[in-house]
């Protein structure tokens, strides 16, 4: 399940978009302060699998990620796509297959996390 937090005093500049009814995709819609509309799309895709399953969850998700494009607003796409990205899986294809049409580009980014990030001493 998926889910967007943000202040109770900016309330009034979001209103719900589209749900999947499979819980691994939500939208939002803001307006910015100019009243231009930006859509904001959460993800939560299936880890790859070969299986029908997969494939249509995979497939909901991306026709949710359409619906929301097609709409013209500005898109902020962000979640875990679960997918490598290589021709080799047939997820990134898909993903691919359908985003490049609206000019994106998957790409893979890794944090690195060095501990401890803050210490903390009681003096």
């Amino acid at each position: 399940m998926l889910g967007f937090l943000w202040r109770k005093t900016l309330s009034h500049r979001f209103s719900v978009g589209h749900r999947a009814s499979s819980g691994r995709c939500l939208s939002l819609r803001m307006t910015l302060d100019s009243g231009q509309l930006v859509d904001i799309v959460t993800v939560y895709f299936p880890c790859f699998s070969s299986s029908p399953e997969y494939s249509a969850e995979l497939n909901e998700c991306l026709s949710l990620i359409e619906d929301v494009c097609s709409d013209g607003n500005d898109v902020i796409l962000l979640g875990d796509m679960n997918v490598e990205c290589s021709l080799s899986n047939a997820g990134f294809r898909q993903c691919e297959s359908v985003l490049s049409v609206y000019g994106v580009t998957i790409v893979m980014i890794f944090f690195l996390v060095i501990s401890p990030l803050l210490t903390v001493t009681n003096t």
